[in-house]
């Protein structure tokens, strides 16, 4: 991109005199227009320098200055006026007002007519267009080498950032810096705070990163700084963004073009890292599958598992736990579905550490579940599940309703906790605002609910006879002194402690119950049908609800 500084350097344009003092040369010339029309300057593209005659403002300054004002608007890059026909000198009232806004006025040698001038700067411009050009391919062939050779994204942002001699970083999907020039540093030319508040505001632009953006913000010494966002990819949502300080100040035959050459490289090489990243989830998915689908009764190796789940972050531990996730969507999401899940299954296998210490993100068979796998007991599942609930809604737009397994002391018992937290996610209700749900172990009366009254009342009153539903006092005190006495396990201190009778009392009573059912109530067998009867006599109602 040519300046009128770089135009005004060239020897063959050395007749062509700057006529104000405070003109900024480094406007960019992208074209040359000639014109007399005195409203011409909503017709004219940006970046144009306009070659005249004044014709039109002849004895007319405050018109000129007028012209002056809206070409500055536009903006342009300038006027080349030529004087001598229609206008001998500019009134020093144009001159000031033209350096008020600092616009380049630049006064065209009488010997040469507008359309010479016009062709040779044309063809300055083109030359250096096509200069640019070569230079952009040249960019494209050298970042194509190196992706090839297997360079990774941090070797092509910095190796970028040499060639344009500009700080720059890269922001990952969810807001974070990915990677930072190094030989030229953001610090370098901007605070810590400054910096913050760049990836902050990368972050909000992310969610619709359309087109690039160029931002404005401050250097160390309180002066305007432009820095450009540059959405990586074709991401619909959640692109990775270059951040490229200082670009409008890039050095010469650097062009968009070339930039845009390289992000095609970058572009493809992040792709090619999540194509790699989700293979290696894919295996551990994989891994997780021969997990919760060996036959105990077969492998009862567990350090096979703990060898076999090792390049997958497993460890040996006393302690492990799953918890299943089930990702909902929005609405105004739900075309990019597949995008969101592959960013959501991302984000979890990059933050999940940070949560909880040593657990591992498993991709599950069905899209909108995932499952995490604790390696390390903690007291804080809901205060973390609730922390990392809220970043992913505020990072993503997405929810995700947790269920929480129980805890197995062995790797190969992951299915058993896994078939838990299944159970525990049943238990979700879309009209409730919870969103983490434990496994509730309901005992033996998960055992017994499909069996009928009946056939409850039946196997209580066999197995306990009057004792079962008593009707009399004495039956009462029979059953209670049975129960108590088994609850301590046939300890007749205890029992009598506990229901503060005499210890003759309580023999008397289990002798009793021993002719009652024939047999000794401390044998195993019996044991083990009194205290289920017991329970079940005790807790009927509440058992058949269940």
């Amino acid at each position: 991109m040519a300046t009128l500084n770089d135009i005004l350097a060239v020897p063959r344009f050395f007749d062509m005199t700057l006529l104000n003092k405070h003109a900024n040369l480094e406007r960019t010339v992208d074209t040359i227009e000639i014109s007399e029309t005195p409203d011409v300057s909503g017709y004219l593209p940006k970046h144009s320098l306009l070659l005249t005659t004044g014709m039109a403002f002849k004895d007319n300054p405050k018109e000129l200055c007028e012209l002056i004002h809206s070409l500055n608007a536009l903006p342009s890059a300038g006027l080349a006026i030529k004087l001598g026909r229609f206008i001998s000198e500019l009134d020093p009232e144009v001159i000031a007002f033209a350096d008020k806004l600092n616009f380049p006025i630049i006064q065209i040698p009488p010997t040469k007519t507008l359309g010479e001038v016009s062709h040779q700067l044309l063809s300055y411009i083109w030359d250096n267009h096509n200069e640019s050009m070569h230079f952009a391919l040249d960019v494209q062939r050298n970042f194509s080498s190196m992706m090839m050779k297997g360079a990774s994204t941090d070797a092509l942002v910095n190796h970028l950032s040499s060639l344009i001699k500009q700080p720059m970083l890269l922001i990952n999907p969810f807001g974070d810096i990915d990677t930072i020039s190094r030989r030229i540093k953001p610090e370098d030319i901007i605070t810590q705070e400054t910096l913050n508040q760049v990836v902050k505001d990368v972050h909000t632009y992310q969610i619709n990163p359309t087109q690039l953006l160029s931002y404005t913000t401050i250097d160390r010494h309180n002066e305007p700084l432009v820095a450009t966002f540059y959405p990586v990819g074709n991401s619909h949502c959640h692109a990775y963004v270059l951040v490229i300080f200082q670009s409008d100040q890039l050095p010469y035959p650097f062009s968009q073009l070339a930039i845009e050459q390289a992000l095609s490289v970058l572009s493809f090489t992040t792709y090619k890292d999540n194509m790699i990243k989700q293979d290696k989830r894919n295996a551990k998915k994989e891994f997780f599958n021969k997990l919760i689908g060996h036959d105990s009764e077969v492998d009862h190796d567990v350090t096979h598992w703990i060898d076999y789940g090792k390049p997958f972050g497993i460890i040996q531990s006393p302690i492990y736990q799953v918890i299943i996730g089930h990702v909902s969507i929005p609405d105004t999401l739900d075309y990019h579905e597949k995008e969101i899940m592959q960013l959501t299954h991302e984000w979890f296998d990059s933050k999940i550490e940070g949560y909880f210490k040593n657990a591992i993100f498993i991709p599950n068979g069905d899209q909108t579940q995932l499952v995490i796998l604790l390696q390390h007991k903690t007291t804080q599942i809901t205060e973390q599940l609730e922390a990392l609930h809220n970043e992913l809604l505020e990072n993503l737009n997405v929810t995700v309703t947790f269920g929480v397994g129980t805890t197995i002391k062995e790797l190969s018992l992951a299915r058993f906790s896994l078939n838990a937290a299944k159970k525990a996610l049943e238990e979700y209700d879309p009209q409730q605002t919870d969103f983490i749900y434990y496994y509730q172990n309901r005992g033996i009366s998960s055992l017994i609910s499909e069996v009928s009254e009946d056939d409850i009342h039946y196997f209580c009153t066999t197995t306990l006879g009057p004792l079962a539903y008593p009707t009399s006092e004495s039956n009462r005190e029979l059953r209670q002194t049975l129960k108590v006495y088994l609850d301590n396990q046939c300890r007749i201190t205890e029992t009598a402690d506990e229901l503060f009778i005499h210890r003759n009392t309580v023999k008397y009573r289990i002798n009793k119950c021993d002719t009652l059912f024939g047999q000794s109530i401390e044998e195993p067998l019996i044991s083990l049908q009194l205290r289920l009867a017991l329970l079940l006599s005790s807790d009927k109602n509440r058992y058949l609800t269940n």
